[in-house]
């Protein structure tokens, strides 16, 4: 997929929807890379259940502001997953809840 998403300080999370349907628990990861600095990366990770589910990587814990300009967003699970059914759906960035003055 490829979506630019110039600014990401008005969004507070990755949400994306996933099904684990193998019957045993799964690792997403989400990393960024920098446009920027090409050498740095943030991942984070999360042990998914079976079914379907949203799971939300938090951005204050994800994005580095500091670092600049975001290059790359890729979710991926991990190696000893590799071939294992899961599916991916919707991957956005969701925003500040109403009310939170932003």
């Amino acid at each position: 997929m490829l979506e630019v998403v110039p600014d990401w300080s008005d969004y507070e999370a990755l949400a994306v929807d996933v099904d684990v349907l193998d019957g045993r628990p799964i690792t997403l990861t989400a990393n960024v890379q920098y446009r920027t600095e090409p050498r740095r990366a943030t991942w984070l990770w999360r042990t998914l259940q079976p079914g379907p589910q949203t799971v939300r990587f938090p951005l204050a814990d994800l994005v580095d502001p500091d670092v600049g300009t975001i290059d790359r967003l890729i979710v991926h699970v991990t190696a000893q997953d590799a071939g294992r059914r899961t599916l991916l759906g919707a991957v956005r960035l969701v925003g500040h809840a109403p009310g939170d003055g932003r």
